[in-house]
């Protein structure tokens, strides 16, 4: 029988569902797949309006919830399930961190657990953030793979300020394409590999950041 593999995912620009698309592009043979996004009840806007983006702030930080869309799931038993999200303000999107407090995240339970970030270079407080929310749904993480901006600080921050603002990700004379490199998102594939192994053998030692 194919692993089973369910992804659940919130991605604002669809950097986050590229990276998961390129992880598995390889694989699609080879296991049965899930795909599922999360949806705001309310979405959010982009690119953002500099109140919009400062009005999220609190709410990021503090972890308060929002609606979301209902989840649907299939009756399957999954062998692994793959998470993705973005860190906002240094913590877990407000979108996904609503699911994680959601009904929905019951699923979760005594599941084996893969965590995808897509971000710039400060991810580690949010995934901490991450992790505490899947020992109190009673998840076993697996693993985490972390996509990052690999251009130097300073500039990073001048590429993200124009794309989130501007909506601009592609370079331009004098700045660098923003968010993770393509090459890093076209060489994701090679993880799938890796994955199906960690699910076959139940060892899933090699899962951790990139």
């Amino acid at each position: 029988m194919k692993p089973s593999i369910l992804i659940i995912y919130y991605s604002q620009t669809g950097q986050l569902r590229s990276i998961l698309d390129s992880i598995f592009s390889l694989q699609h043979n080879q296991c049965d797949i899930d795909l599922l996004e999360i949806k705001p009840t309310k979405p959010f806007p982009f690119p953002w309006t500099s109140e919009t983006f400062f009005d999220c702030m609190p709410e990021s930080v503090l972890q308060i919830e929002e609606d979301i869309e209902p989840i649907v799931y299939s009756e399957k038993k999954y062998d692994l399930i793959v998470l993705g999200y973005q860190p906002w303000f240094l913590s877990p999107s407000i979108p996904f961190n609503s699911f994680l407090k959601s009904k929905y995240a019951s699923i979760l339970k005594n599941q084996n657990v893969l965590t995808v970030i897509g971000s710039r270079n400060m991810w580690l407080n949010a995934q901490e953030k991450t992790k505490e929310s899947l020992r109190n749904l009673g998840a076993n993480l697996v693993g985490n793979l972390v996509f990052i901006d690999r251009n130097p600080n300073l500039v990073s921050i001048l590429t993200i300020i124009r794309w989130t603002f501007k909506g601009q990700k592609e370079a331009t004379k004098n700045m660098p394409e923003a968010g993770v490199q393509k090459k890093d998102i076209e060489e994701a594939n090679r993880f799938g590999s890796l994955i199906l192994d960690a699910i076959t053998t139940n060892d899933f030692s090699n899962l951790h950041q990139t």
